[in-house]
C-alpha cells in the first residue's frame, strides 16, 4: 500500500495537501511555482508572477 495511503487524513476538506491536511499558504504558493516553472518551458508563454 502506498505510503501516502496510509498517512491520509480524511477531514472532508475540499483541497488538502497530499496527506489530507489543510492546505498551508507556504505550501500552495511552493506548489504553485513550481507549475509556473514548468509552464514557463512550453513554447511561446511568457509568464510574469506577481505575489
Amino acid at each position: 500500500m502506498s505510503r501516502l495511503l496510509v498517512s491520509w487524513q480524511e477531514r472532508g476538506l475540499v483541497f488538502t495537501s497530499a496527506v489530507g491536511i489543510d492546505l498551508d499558504a507556504a505550501n500552495v504558493r511552493r506548489e504553485f511555482r513550481r507549475v509556473l516553472a514548468g509552464a514557463a518551458q512550453l513554447p511561446g508563454i511568457e509568464l510574469k508572477p506577481h505575489e
